[in-house]
């Protein structure tokens, strides 16, 4: 199984920064490869919780949180895409740093596809496409935290979230 690790310190409290991850339903709002990213189910976060993931590309991939330590960690497992992956699921850790900011770190866990080739594969081209993905999950993250902004297709900011209030943006005080 191979390992992708991205980071980020986001200018935005723990507990701004875990619902936005932990409400299982938002992460087209700032994903920049993500159209739609409705439920599957009643469960809207939680162990249990799934949703499907569509893609810009039109591709789809469904998603269940299998783990969860409110508001430090979160476990999701792609149980369903047209990727070349056996097994992949990301791990997503929340740290305060202080009252107004956290480091979030990605952990991405995969195995492809197709042995030796795949590996060989993952070696040459995967890696480097999925971090660069990873890391700009978080960047769209922090784009839309100061923005208040949705991230469209490959980061673009399109127009203001109309469900998000942040109060004193600057500085992602406090959302209401």
């Amino acid at each position: 199984m191979h390992e992708i690790v991205v980071s980020k310190e986001i200018r935005a409290n723990q507990q701004i920064v875990w619902n936005m991850f932990s409400e299982f339903d938002l992460v087209h709002k700032f994903h920049p490869m993500v159209r739609t990213s409705p439920l599957v189910g009643d469960m809207h976060t939680g162990k249990g919780a799934k949703r499907v993931c569509t893609m810009y590309n039109g591709m789809k991939a469904y998603e269940e949180i299998t783990a969860i330590r409110e508001p430090e960690f979160l476990r999701i497992d792609i149980t369903k895409s047209p990727m070349p992956f056996k097994k992949a699921y990301g791990e997503f850790y929340f740290d305060a740093i202080d009252k107004d900011t956290s480091k979030v770190t990605i952990k991405m866990f995969l195995t492809p596809k197709f042995g030796i080739f795949g590996d060989f594969m993952y070696r040459l081209a995967m890696k480097k496409s999925l971090a660069t993905m990873l890391a700009g999950v978080l960047d769209g993250l922090d784009n839309y935290l100061k923005s208040g902004r949705l991230v469209g297709k490959n980061g673009s900011l399109q127009e203001r979230d109309k469900d998000l209030n942040i109060k004193n943006t600057n500085q992602y005080q406090e959302v209401v």
